[in-house]
């Protein structure tokens, strides 16, 4: 069985204003990582890990590496951001290799498998975790066998779509074999920076965003050794200037956070690294555990500088709880970058004057904004009358600018704003 994960092409650029000095480079995909290595584990070894972003390849360039290859098995992971590229490469690789066996995977098409599936050149979508599904589903096409036994998939039948038995989550992420980064040339991975996800999931219920929904609600770690053990292996492979952990919160469990920094000193590792974060879960002994094991910059997603926005939003924070994480993290010298999202519900006039102001007044080294993007999965894209927004549906193309229109704000009026906050940003950085 010869197989080629993909991680397509950008579909276009993101809008955030973004300037930050440390990890902001293209990251390999960690789902594809994990199932090559999951695959590896098991035999097969006739493998190959395409990353299209850090490699800058387009449409064109995979399906040539397809005509060279005849590859039996194609996996393509997608966003709602590559989603439109996704399908165009999926469509174009069945053209030169009709036989080979196309299968998405990723958070979008999750979501979305009815719709993903109505396309005649996608032969499955693994939903959920794709590990073991994808590894059941190639032994099942190996041996000729039916797919109705294959867990966490959806596909086609003699024109119908068949949704399998759902795939319990796995619930000991140590047992899993590191991403295949060996795969992955170590100049590619030394420039981007070393990331490591040391964590599945999160228990929020923000509206804007999917992560919650996909993982369940629920969080499983990997154990702080596993941690540390998978980071001395990035370290003597390629050697990082620095590294990044992308959970969607490190942050989230004190105890263990704290923990993996005492590790990353007993260790005696002395690179500089960022971390994802939330402002109700960082204090002033954590702050300064950070610090003292490397930690150079911290990312909060903020949303908003208004009360009634974080409320309607869901987000679950405060202000004050905003305000003490800036002067928690400055106060051990932590770069410190906040996002936020432009258009949420109770979005006005006001708001985004208060947030102007907050811009001109904040110690926070770096503003990223982003124009709300009702994301398939979240409650505003599948609810969006409970917040009079409105949006058209299913223009992936669309999904990364000012798409939605609000009571208070029109999505031109969003756009004249966000180019206002970007202004303020720029003074500011001048000063």
């Amino acid at each position: 069985m010869k197989i080629l994960l993909i991680n397509p092409p950008y579909s276009t650029d993101c809008c955030a204003y973004d300037t930050g000095p440390y990890v902001h480079s293209p990251v390999p995909s960690f789902g594809l990582g994990y199932i090559a290595s999951f695959l590896i584990s098991k035999g097969y070894n006739d493998l190959k890990w395409l990353e299209c972003p850090i490699y800058n390849l387009n449409i064109k360039d995979v399906v040539d590496e397809v005509k060279k290859n005849n590859y039996n098995f194609i996996g393509i992971t997608s966003t709602s951001h590559t989603y439109p590229n996704a399908l165009e490469l999926a469509k174009e690789i069945k053209k030169v290799s009709p036989d080979s066996f196309i299968v998405f995977g990723g958070v979008h098409v999750s979501f979305d498998y009815n719709n993903t599936l109505k396309n005649d050149f996608v032969d499955a979508v693994a939903i959920g975790e794709g590990e073991i599904t994808t590894y059941e589903l190639i032994k099942a096409i190996e041996k000729k066998q039916d797919l109705s036994a294959v867990k966490g998939i959806a596909y086609r039948q003699k024109g119908k779509i068949i949704v399998n038995e759902s795939r319990p989550q796995l619930e000991n992420l140590d047992e899993l074999p590191f991403p295949a980064r060996n795969l992955l040339p170590k100049n590619i991975l030394k420039k981007s920076g070393a990331s490591l996800l040391t964590s599945r999931g999160c228990p929020f219920n923000c509206i804007f965003c999917s992560s919650g929904k996909f993982w369940n609600r629920r969080v499983r770690y990997r154990s702080s050794q596993n941690v540390i053990k998978e980071l001395k292996e990035v370290i003597k492979y390629c050697d990082p200037k620095q590294f990044e952990f992308v959970d969607d919160t490190f942050t989230l469990d004190k105890k263990r956070t704290m923990e993996i920094c005492d590790m990353i000193k007993k260790e005696n590792i002395k690179l500089s690294w960022s971390c994802n974060s939330r402002v109700d879960t960082i204090d002033e002994e954590m702050a300064k555990k950070l610090k003292w094991a490397g930690c150079k910059e911290i990312f909060f997603g903020v949303e908003s500088v208004s009360q009634e926005v974080l409320n309607n939003s869901k987000k679950g924070i405060t202000l004050e709880q905003i305000k003490n994480a800036i002067k928690f993290c400055k106060k051990q010298g932590l770069y410190v970058t906040l996002s936020f999202v432009l258009g949420l519900p109770g979005e006005s006039k006001k708001t985004i004057k208060d947030l102007i102001e907050f811009i001109k007044k904040t110690e926070a080294d770096e503003i990223l904004v982003n124009p709300l993007i009702p994301l398939i999965g979240t409650e505003l894209y599948t609810s969006p009358e409970k917040y009079n927004i409105k949006f058209e549906k299913g223009n992936w193309k669309d999904y990364v600018v000012f798409i939605v229109d609000t009571p208070q704000l029109s999505k031109e009026e969003l756009k004249e704003s966000y180019m206002d906050i970007i202004a303020a940003i720029l003074l500011k950085e001048k000063k």
